[in-house]
């Protein structure tokens, strides 16, 4: 997939199609991948947006809003267990090895129950390790085997580590209640450290109205400060932004959508949502030894967003997919600044030829 577009500071990284502006190409999903004849097994290579889970936007440990990493990916399943799994390495930092791995064990305990398990690993290193690479070894067993095999590499071999329980329920036709437990640090042993813990509720379902097709969908998201940070250097984040949840620590979400299909062709869609975000961003980390704040108190001066975005895609058969979305941003206390208000508009147009 080619975009052709504006990207901030394009300049920096490429060549722009005209000089002196921020215009260029660039790719963000290219890739090989192979499934197997029967669909229980496949793998990809190449660069994409990866993400799991129930959540609207994927899991608050790997979300579709985190930016494109360059990716190898195994998927299998096991239909007479009805597990499927899944396992990733990637490279967020060439030039410093900074690597990241992840891995999925999903588990249809029930008809309409889903059970999913994840964990998540950050460690610095000049290729991917096979350890981390098979994706069979708990992560958090993966560092003290290292160390075992080199005892005097402990600080080189420090990873950081995060993990997530989810569960989603069908509890009628069309209806899904789903939730998810993110875990990256729990103060069990009394160090003093504070708990970075994250939580999302959700509910979701599609139905008709006269014939036409209906969706909906509502969530809440509380993030504690730190979550995702890291004081030795292993941050879950690529390009600036978090791999998991988009608001990153110190926030909380509420959001709302409708969607409705007039036609097969085409799609009516409105999102609404509120942010509260602290000043504990991904830039603040926790210092063991240092005075140990209220995780779950917002820190600072609380920015709080409004968004509103509606939005219409046509897509008929022929294999032409055109969407055109607009909205409207109000920031009060905008970059943490009491008092300071600002208001934004904003608009999008795409096309995408489908082959």
């Amino acid at each position: 997939h080619l975009v052709i577009g504006r990207f901030d500071g394009a300049r920096g990284f490429a060549d722009p199609i005209v000089k002196g502006t921020d215009a260029t190409t660039l790719t963000e999903e290219s890739f090989f991948a192979y499934t197997g004849a029967r669909g229980r097994w496949g793998i990809q290579f190449g660069r994409g947006r990866f993400h799991w889970g129930p959540g609207d936007e994927g899991s608050l440990v790997l979300s579709r809003t985190a930016a494109p990493i360059t990716a190898f990916t195994m998927r299998g399943s096991f239909p007479a267990w009805r597990l499927h799994t899944v396992a990733m390495s990637a490279t967020l930092d060439a030039a410093a090895g900074e690597q990241f791995a992840a891995h999925r064990l999903e588990w249809e305990a029930l008809p309409g129950l889903r059970v999913g398990v994840s964990e998540a690993a950050r460690y610095r290193s000049d290729a991917w390790q096979p350890m981390y690479l098979a994706g069979a070894i708990p992560y958090v067993l993966a560092q003290r085997l290292q160390v075992q095999d080199e005892p005097d590499s402990g600080v080189a071999l420090r990873n950081n580590v995060i993990a997530a329980i989810d569960a989603a329920w069908r509890v009628a036709p069309g209806t899904r209640v789903y939730g998810e437990l993110l875990l990256d640090d729990v103060n069990a042993a009394g160090a003093g450290n504070p708990d970075k813990i994250g939580w999302q509720l959700g509910c979701e379902g599609a139905g008709t109205i006269r014939g036409t097709r209906v969706t909906w969908g509502t969530e809440v998201t509380r993030l504690s400060r730190f979550v995702y940070t890291s004081f030795f250097g292993r941050a879950f984040e690529a390009q600036g932004a978090p791999l998991g949840f988009p608001s990153g620590p110190d926030a909380r979400r509420l959001r709302v959508r409708l969607g409705w299909d007039p036609s097969v062709a085409w799609q009516l869609s409105a999102v609404v949502s509120l942010t509260d975000r602290g000043e504990s961003g991904l830039g603040a980390t926790f210092v063991p030894g240092t005075p140990r704040p209220d995780p779950w108190s917002f820190a600072g001066v609380v920015e709080r967003t409004r968004d509103l975005e509606l939005a219409a895609r046509w897509w008929p058969s022929a294999g032409v997919d055109v969407g055109v979305a607009g909205g409207w941003r109000r920031a009060e206390s905008a970059a943490h600044v009491r008092g300071k208000d600002r208001d934004e508009t904003f608009a999008s147009l795409s096309l995408r030829l489908v082959r």
